[in-house]
């Protein structure tokens, strides 16, 4: 099971310094809240043999408690990482408001309905549901993008949610200084077997220092799955992929 993996990965990357960093994508809640559209026969079949599927991602089973330890939306140095995305309403909140009204939501008695009355949760705008900055046209989504960005001191940000058919990471809004790096990253690169068998990837983040120059630089890439890259150099290396479809 994909949870049971994350949640070995993330404890052992604490214990080798490391850290995992898991993020509520909208699959996670639908199956908190009973929808189950796009739940397989054999994955129903699989829950109803041992415990149901309703307990599992209850608040008490596995995985949902640790489910609901998740973040919707953190901020890593420079860079700003959300499942949707970003609606212009979100920009009257900051990251750690976002993160508090989704984990109070997890309290309350009924937290089915209560998910559903609140369309800062449920609806278009959620940063669950948002697919602004992968749809709108590029101009507008950079715009946004930029004072969401400005406000909350970060430079770029990396969304999941909307599939890139051509299973390659879609960059938008270049920088104008330096053409290798973007202001917006869409990385659901399609990694279910479902979309087909060619090759995905992932994006990695890393830091390189330059002795010549005595600075440091950030270089942003995406990686073939299927790659295991040694860097030179590197004291810090992030590398993140998206699991809505896989």
């Amino acid at each position: 099971m994909i949870y049971q993996l994350l949640h070995r990965l993330q404890e052992q990357a604490v214990e080798d310094n490391g850290q995992v960093i898991v993020l509520l994508g909208n699959h996670e809640v639908m199956n908190m809240v009973g929808d189950y559209r796009f739940v397989t026969p054999e994955e129903s079949s699989a829950y109803d043999r041992q415990t149901s599927r309703e307990e599992k991602f209850g608040p008490n089973g596995f995985p949902g408690k640790w489910i609901r330890t998740w973040p919707v939306i953190v901020r890593i140095e420079g860079n700003v990482f959300v499942h949707g995305g970003l609606a212009d309403s979100t920009m009257e909140h900051d990251i750690k408001g976002i993160n508090r009204r989704f984990h109070h939501a997890y309290k309350a008695q009924n937290f089915t309905e209560f998910y559903y009355d609140d369309e800062f949760l449920s609806g278009h705008d959620s940063v669950l549901w948002n697919r602004d900055l992968i749809k709108l046209d590029e101009p507008v989504a950079c715009r946004r993008a930029y004072r969401t960005l400005s406000k909350w001191n970060a430079e770029r940000i990396i969304v999941g949610h909307t599939i890139q058919h051509d299973r390659h990471i879609l960059k938008r809004c270049q920088n104008v200084d330096n053409p290798d790096l973007y202001m917006i990253y869409g990385i659901d690169v399609a990694l279910s077997s479902a979309f087909g068998e060619s090759g995905a990837s992932y994006l990695e983040i890393f830091n390189t220092y330059d002795d010549q120059y005595n600075q440091t630089s950030t270089v942003i890439r995406e990686t073939e799955m299927n790659r295991i890259v040694k860097r030179r150099g590197v004291k810090r290396a992030r590398a993140f992929l998206d699991l809505d479809h896989y």
